[in-house]
């Protein structure tokens, strides 16, 4: 069929023009690929079919990066759109990132590796060596220690008693020059108070080329006599002048106090390096500035040469007793595997910097949980908010995958940003703190800028992580949207599955039973597989507790809503909103929930402890009445600053110099030492003893006794009275001498007791019928690694026909092994309670291995026994009452400034620190805060086009605030409520772990198998939970009431 042109009509008028020539067309070209088929027009033809073109479309990795860089995109345009959500999401995760950064930068700072160590230990210097007298196991780890000093080194060639003749010595045998570089302390009164004050002593004057690292000139000179000295800024900051003279005291030899006045020529820096590195307060002369000639404190050498020190050399050198920290070997340090190193050494040295990562791990893993919980609520509403434009994408054809990346690159975005801004004002603020140090705490060693790259990127990759995981559970969520219903605007979370609370209550449960089947346990040190197997089962247990109560969440809203059907109309509102929107409500609920069960566990736990702690402790004095433990030198002579006939006399003067009413009395101990005259010090130094005697035992027997065999067998119980430190033991126990009254007022003895006392006798604890039974940790036909006891260490006695039989004599320590023939004497004693003289031992457990009061004695008993006495403390007491707290300030203010002892004054069981619970329940009380305002800001940011609605239906402005507090407090109650129940079930348990047993104290019952079993205690503190649980959601619905202010926009709804 064909077209018929229809005439056109002639318009009337005068006639038209004529036409113009006509022009041929130009022909178009010939379509490709052959001429146009008949019948088709020219305008609808598109030419023949063309042949596949040969590349091919994008791969679907390609695919997968650009929908990835469009939802990156997308998201980077919604975080400049709202910019108030993204600073707070910025906020949330960028602060403990800051924290965690700035917290690992300063200790990878001030935690010197053993390469940053060697310009402080050794300056310029190729080593530095200090003799030992005996052989050494050198070791290319100087920062883990030297082993060895079992036997005799060799002789150094040459070696000398004076200081000039041992580096000559030393040079011969190192082939360098010697330079000897030493440390020690000053005391020095700064004000009121001594100070102690630590000295370099290096001949910096003459030594100059090796000295960068170990010290540095500021102003003036070096110190090139005894009397100068060079004063260091951490010394100015102490308060040392920077120019004249001071006074100060060192010790000589036999312990007097030597006071000396040293000019100050310059000021500069200084380091002591040994296993650590501090700043030194004063450099002089070696010996260190104020020893005498003949003491050489920590006296080493630096070996100052062209070549390297080898590690052949350093081998070579500790057979001399030589220990060496090279240069050489430091930097490059030889196979391990090559050398005969102590066991473990290695690993140890490996795992230096394992420490740190783990701090670090479980910070950031913490960092991850905590952050995904708090910044979830509100990318649960920014996927809320974006509800149509991704159902307009949906129904466009955008795939499942699609919608989900549009939320995660808002997230990847985000938690880019927020792990940037943290890690860069964590590293400004670490740069700026090591500033202030270095400017202002001259005293605190402040290393090279070490920034610890593994710590460091695990937090900040762990923020990142935490954005994306906080942003899953909504993106999937999409996965299931309904178009329609989004569209109509009545979008609300499907339908909570049956299964997800059936599991939680599964998992909830086996989580509970596990804790408390752990916490159950008590493994024996040798069995390996339960030892690794509790930990594990407790950690698995409490992550499904957890895990289990966030699976119940959105059955509890669902459940709470319905219950408060008959509540106000608020609060009704905002029950119903949380459990319509719960993916928004879940995560705010999650993340106090998370927070409080910590806080529940931990202050249940505490309070429990703390209330045992109470049942068991038993005043060391009268309520209110005080003492001074004595900084005593038992080895000092009799006329030595710190000798006892010096020391306890100053304590009564400056006792009643503060308040002339106090009264002061000793308390002593048997001590055969007396003040260290008695020991020689032949080849093995030898000294006087008292023991008392077991049935069966000799005195030789007493000195060597230990509760197991070599073999870890039973042996014959031999350990009893101990009247000396110079041979201590296992198992061996204190004689306290003191006049019958005192004795009788302070261990609460009866008249029998009394009149032992005073006839000459002992008053001795019956403490014997518990032996004390040790078991290998090991498995049989292993290497011994130690040995696991139980029973009864205190008091082992034997009184046999009302008397004890004891030992005096000389022993040597060469075995030990007695001297001449020892006196046996027998002496009346009477047994009592072991509690009455153990309930209070603190003060006279202060000498090595003793175990506790075994015997009462009087000085006119212990002179007989030809026993000398030590003071251990000074009682003080007011006659007149309790000892105010103004009175027990100054006291124990005059005791520290004359460097004489500790004072303490009883005031009854003092449970943990308030501050301490009042910080825990700050920090939990932000957590809440954060998560409620969080989520009800943005809940009312959402729902502000539905306040229109409400204000135009009557609702007022105080009915919007009303329910905006509802919203914050309900989240809040109902978080906190979960989180304390679970928080619970591990608080109870850590409880029953801590107060099941009785450890000491009042409660000590010793017997075979161990400490007695007791009730345990527990207490749950309802007040101070009921702050986080009714406080802070209260404070979080005020904050939330008074923040809505503006009136509604009022506009027409279409939906």
């Amino acid at each position: 069929m064909t077209d018929t042109p229809r005439p056109e009509p002639v318009p009337a008028g005068p006639p038209p023009a004529s036409p113009p020539p006509a022009t041929t067309p130009p022909a178009s070209p010939p379509p490709a690929g052959g001429s146009r088929p008949p019948g088709i027009p020219e305008r609808r033809y598109a030419g023949p079919p063309r042949s596949p073109s040969p590349v091919a479309g994008p791969s679907r990795w390609e695919r997968l990066v650009a929908s990835w860089r469009i939802a990156l995109r997308l998201g980077r345009r919604d975080v400049v759109r709202h910019k108030g959500r993204s600073a707070l999401i910025v906020i949330m995760v960028a602060l403990p990132v800051a924290l965690l950064v700035a917290g690992n930068l300063l200790y990878s700072t001030q935690d010197l590796t053993a390469v940053e160590k060697l310009d402080y230990s050794l300056g310029r210097a190729q080593a530095r060596i200090t003799p030992t007298g005996s052989k050494v196991t050198p070791t290319p780890y100087f920062d883990m220690g030297f082993f060895g000093g079992e036997a005799t080194a060799k002789a150094i060639p040459g070696w000398g008693t004076d200081a000039a003749s041992q580096r000559e010595a030393l040079a011969r045998l190192t082939g360098g020059t010697v330079v000897e570089i030493g440390q020690s302390g000053l005391e020095v009164r700064i004000g009121k108070k001594m100070t102690g004050i630590s000295v370099l002593g290096i001949d910096a004057a003459a030594h100059p080329q090796i000295l960068p690292g170990i010290a540095r000139l500021d102003s003036g000179r070096w110190a090139t006599t005894d009397t100068e000295v060079v004063v260091t800024r951490a010394g100015v900051y102490k308060g040392l002048p920077e120019s004249g003279t001071f006074s100060a005291n060192t010790y000589g030899t036999n312990g007097e106090r030597v006071a000396k006045t040293f000019t100050v020529v310059g000021v500069g820096e200084g380091y002591l390096a040994d296993y650590g590195v501090i700043a030194a307060d004063v450099i002089g002369l070696p010996p260190a500035a104020g020893s005498n000639g003949t003491d050489r404190p920590n006296g080493s050498f630096l070996v100052d040469r062209a070549t390297a020190v080898s590690w052949a050399e350093v081998v070579n050198w500790a057979d001399y007793g030589i220990q060496t920290i090279s240069r050489s070997v430091v930097l490059d340090p030889p196979d391990p595997s090559t050398l005969n190193l102590p066991d473990g050494l290695v690993q140890s040295y490996q795992q230096q910097g394992f420490a740190q990562m783990l701090v670090a791990t479980l910070s950031a893993i913490a960092l991850l949980l905590e952050t995904t919980l708090l910044v979830g609520p509100a990318f649960a509403v920014s996927a809320a908010r974006s509800r149509r434009t991704l159902a307009l994408a949906a129904s466009n054809g955008a795939t499942g995958a699609q919608l989900r990346r549009t939320v995660l690159g808002q997230a990847v975005v985000l938690g880019a940003l927020s792990a940037l801004v943290g890690g860069a004002l964590g590293f400004a603020a670490a740069l700026g703190i090591l500033a202030w140090l270095r400017v202002y705490r001259p005293d605190t060693m402040v290393g090279p800028l070490d920034i610890p790259g593994g710590p460091i990127a695990l937090v900040v990759g762990c923020a990142v992580l935490a954005s994306l995981i906080a942003a899953l559970i909504p993106a999937r969520g999409l996965a299931r949207l309904d178009i329609v219903a989004v569209m109509r605007g009545q979008s609300v979370s499907p339908p909570a599955r049956f299964r997800m609370p059936v599991a939680g209550l599964i998992l909830a449960g086996a989580g509970a039973v596990g804790v408390f089947w752990s916490t159950a346990q008590t493994p024996r040190w040798n069995d390996q597989l339960m030892l690794v197997v509790v930990p594990v089962v407790a950690m698995l247990s409490a992550v499904l507790l957890v895990v289990g109560t966030l699976l119940l969440v959105p059955m509890v809203l669902v459940g709470v809503a319905r219950l408060g059907r008959s509540a106000p109309v608020a609060v009704r509102m905002a029950l119903r909103d949380a459990a319509r929107q719960r993916g928004r409500a879940t995560s705010t609920v999650a993340a106090i929930l998370a927070g409080m069960s910590v806080l529940a566990a931990v202050l249940v736990t505490m309070q429990s402890v703390a209330v045992f702690a109470g049942r068991q402790y038993v005043p060391q004095r009268p309520e209110g009445q005080g003492l001074v433990v004595p900084y005593i030198d038992p080895s000092a002579g009799p006329s030595a600053e710190r000798s006892e006939t010096r020391v306890a006399p100053a304590i009564t003067s400056v006792v009643q110099r503060v308040d002339p009413g106090l009264t002061t009395a000793t308390v002593r101990i048997v001590e055969t030492m007396g003040d260290g005259a008695d020991v020689k010090q032949e080849a093995a130094p030898q000294g006087p003893f008292l023991v008392a005697l077991r049935q069966g035992c000799t005195p030789l027997d007493a000195l060597t006794a230990t509760p197991f065999g070599p073999d870890m067998t039973q042996v014959k119980p031999c350990a009893s009275l101990m009247g000396s430190s110079f041979i201590g033991g296992f198992g061996r126990s204190t004689m306290v001498v003191g006049t019958p009254e005192v004795l009788t007022t302070r261990y609460g003895l009866d008249a029998a007791a009394a009149a032992v006392l005073a006839a000459g006798g002992l008053v001795v604890s019956d403490g014997k019928g518990h032996e004390p039974k040790c078991t290998a940790l090991t498995d049989p036909g292993e290497p011994t690694g130690g040995y696991q006891c139980s029973g009864n260490f205190v008091g082992q006695v034997d009184v046999v026909d009302g008397m004890v039989t004891l030992a005096t004599g000389t022993a040597s320590l060469d075995g030990p092994k007695l001297i001449g023939e020892p006196t046996i004497r027998k002496v009346p004693a009477l047994a009592v309670n072991d509690k009455l003289l153990n309930a209070n031992v603190g003060s006279e457990q202060t000498f090595p291995m003793n175990n506790g009061v075994g015997a009462l004695l009087t000085p006119a008993t212990a002179a007989s026994l030809g026993a000398a006495t030590r003071v251990v403390v000074v009682e003080v007491t007011d006659p007149r009452g309790p000892i105010s707290t103004e009175v027990e300030d100054k006291l124990r203010q005059a005791i520290d400034e004359e460097q004489l002892g500790h004072a303490y004054v009883e005031r009854g069981f003092q449970a943990y620190p308030w501050i301490l619970v009042a910080a825990l329940i700050g920090t939990v009380g932000l957590i809440i805060l954060v998560a409620t305002l969080v989520s009800t800001a943005l809940s009312t940011a959402e729902t502000q086009a539905f306040m229109g609605t409400f204000a135009a239906v009557g609702a007022t402005r105080r009915t919007r605030r009303n329910l905006a507090a509802a919203q914050a407090a309900s989240l809040g109650v109902v978080g906190a409520l979960l989180g304390t129940v679970v928080g619970l079930v591990p608080g109870i348990a850590l409880s029953r772990v801590a107060t099941g047993y009785a450890y000491g104290g009042a409660m000590a019952t010793f017997d075979a198998e161990g400490p007695e079993r007791l009730d345990p205690t527990i207490v749950i503190p309802w007040l101070q939970l009921a702050i986080p649980v009714l406080g802070i959601p209260a404070v979080a619905a005020a904050l939330a009431w008074i923040s809505i202010r503006r009136a509604p926009h009022v506009t027409r709804r279409m939906t």
